[in-house]
């Protein structure tokens, strides 16, 4: 029997991971699915050894902090590998913990084959971990073109495949436009401003003061701001905002029409900026984080930019507002400015449109299925 274990520990990890499941089964409906995973990949059939929630942790300190929890983890998921005795397992971005177990298995279980989807930013940081990578990965499938030659550059024997970037196919509109404005109630309004303020407890701690502050300060402007909450995140978080008049908290199963249909979105730092790219609707990122965890990141990172977009450009078309520079006002200039200045905005558009010209075309996870099962029988022969 076929078996692929898989592992995602976060919430985008979790979409890919789904979408990939959904993929097999009509492909071969006799590859058993295990892993970790979240909300959309049991929706998709994987029953997890353990929700990706138990992985929430954010920063250098989080991680020291629950060092204790995260090797118990990281015990069990070595435990249930050894009873499955997976062909394959799939690691889904999420690196750390991904890379811990690849080395332990690539020792333990030498005949599993380790695949990784997502290479980890070594063109931002920490260049060096590609002789760990390349060493116990059999396969890496990365989201970005110019990632391939990074490694083949490194490692031309290394099997590095680019298969595009998945982003683009996820686009998953429920409604049309009218339909959109109608169900939220949405008429009335002059602007629908979204906001991503974060997919794990702590971004959203680390963000919600100067957001709910810009809320009050725009409480007299014609203007709706849904706030998108992740389906793994408690609805306490979002208690303080419950009760402003601007403001509705919506499910993150609706975040592409909420991308597709809003003028302007308010994303932090992570994969939501490119999917703004994908929805062509302009955006902001911000992003703010303890000191101490900034000082760190600032001292390894070695690049100009945090947002994709902007990485792929190598422009800042995206405005940044990292840690002092998240403020009130700051977030208000560039959104009136969008809106406000037409030449500003026809340029955004133009960025937009040349970023998703590179992403390139649709269809990766139908692509990265099928390696995937060209390997489970490379590995049957």
């Amino acid at each position: 029997m076929k078996k692929i274990f898989f592992i995602a520990g976060e919430v985008s990890g979790d979409m890919y991971g789904a979408s990939i499941i959904n993929h097999l089964k009509i492909m071969d409906s006799g590859i058993n699915i295990y892993g970790i995973g979240g909300e959309k990949m049991k929706e998709s059939g994987l029953s997890p050894i353990f929700d990706i929630s138990k992985l929430n942790f954010m920063g250098f300190f989080e991680v020291i902090k629950n060092i204790y929890t995260i090797k118990k983890l990281i015990d069990l998921t070595l435990e249930h590998i050894g009873k499955i005795e997976p062909d394959i397992i799939f690691y889904i971005d999420f690196s750390g913990f991904n890379q811990k177990i690849a080395e332990k298995v690539k020792i333990k279980y030498p005949k599993i084959k380790n695949i990784k989807f997502v290479s980890p930013q070594i063109w931002a940081s920490r260049y060096g971990r590609i002789k760990k990578i390349t060493k116990v990965f059999n396969s890496l499938i990365p989201i970005l073109p110019f990632e391939k030659k990074i490694y083949k550059d490194y490692n031309p024997d290394f099997d590095c495949q680019y298969f595009g970037n998945p982003l683009k196919e996820q686009l998953n509109l429920k409604f049309t436009k009218d339909q959109f404005i109608e169900t939220f109630n949405l008429e009335n309004y002059e602007k629908i401003i979204s906001i991503f303020i974060g997919s794990r407890k702590q971004e959203i701690l680390n963000h919600s003061r100067v957001i709910f502050d810009l809320l009050k300060r725009l409480e007299n402007r014609n203007y709706i701001f849904p706030m998108v909450k992740s389906s793994n995140l408690p609805q306490d978080l979002f208690k303080k905002f419950e009760n402003l008049k601007n403001v509705i908290i919506v499910d993150s199963k609706y975040q592409w029409d909420f991308l597709s249909y809003s003028d302007f979105i308010l994303s932090k730092s992570g994969t939501t900026v490119l999917q703004t790219v994908i929805a062509q609707t302009p955006s902001l990122l911000f992003y703010k984080t303890s000191k101490l965890n900034y000082f760190i990141a600032s001292k390894i990172m070695t690049i100009k930019y945090v947002g994709l977009p902007n990485i792929i450009l190598d422009k800042p078309f995206i405005k940044e507002f990292l840690q002092e520079d998240f403020t009130v006002s700051n977030l208000i200039d560039e959104m009136d400015r969008v809106f406000n200045d037409r030449k500003y905005l026809k340029k955004f558009n133009e960025n937009i449109g040349e970023v998703n010209k590179l992403l390139g075309d649709e269809g990766v996870m139908e692509r990265i299925s099928r390696f995937l099962i060209n390997n489970l029988k490379l590995k049957s022969n």
